[in-house]
């Protein structure tokens, strides 16, 4: 375990396992320039949470931000603060950004990143983390709590619809935006492999009830 994440991590990831069962994936990626991590991991968040929250029609909860191109819909994500444990992280940013209470069902993913350009010889450092969890939404609000977030909108989508969206965010143009600090691209093919490893999870959930 302590080869996907890091070693002051492992301790966490073991008991959120012992709680919500082991990660149904975990990779590692190595993806983006050195530059790209500085900024995403500035303020020393080093992880995040990716909140995959059910509705109650079973349908999954995406968001879009005022800046994002035309038509970017997402999987919510907030980052883990240094001092911080990923369930207290997982609560806070899952009512910041959706004013609503959930219940955890699974821990679905966990990925970690490299820099791609590092690691040609020997593996760089691991610079990001992304843990992902299967939530049910307790009840209907939805409304943004911290406006800081600037989410615009948010979007239901089916299962299948999270492959579409991670081709999207990899198809984003290589023009600089200014709020990212970062290319689209760049942030864009970073933001896809969490949509692909969730939706990997939630079909080898369907297969296991399926054989069941």
């Amino acid at each position: 375990m302590s080869f996907f994440v890091p070693t002051e991590h492992a301790k966490e990831v073991k008991e959120l396992s012992q709680q919500f069962g082991p990660p149904l994936i975990m990779r590692e990626v190595r993806i983006g320039s050195i530059a790209f991590w500085s900024n995403q991991t500035g303020h020393n968040r080093l992880r995040e949470v990716c909140m995959t929250i059910r509705r109650p029609n079973r349908q999954f909860l995406t968001m879009r931000k005022m800046f994002y191109p035309k038509e970017v819909y997402r999987l919510l994500t907030g980052g883990v603060e240094s001092n911080e444990r990923v369930l207290d992280a997982l609560f806070r940013e899952a009512y910041e950004e959706t004013g609503s209470q959930v219940v955890i069902r699974r821990l679905l993913a966990v990925l970690t990143y490299r820099a791609e350009e590092e690691g040609k010889r020997e593996p760089g450092p691991i610079q990001f983390s992304t843990f992902a969890f299967l939530l049910d939404a307790v009840n209907d609000t939805l409304r943004p709590i911290d406006l800081e977030e600037q989410i615009d909108s948010y979007k239901e989508i089916s299962q299948d619809t999270l492959l579409s969206i991670a081709d999207q965010l990899d198809g984003l143009p290589n023009e600089y935006s200014a709020e990212l600090h970062t290319t689209w691209r760049e942030w864009g093919q970073f933001r896809a492999m969490i949509h692909r490893a969730v939706w990997d999870a939630l079909e080898g959930i369907h297969e296991s009830h399926a054989t069941q």
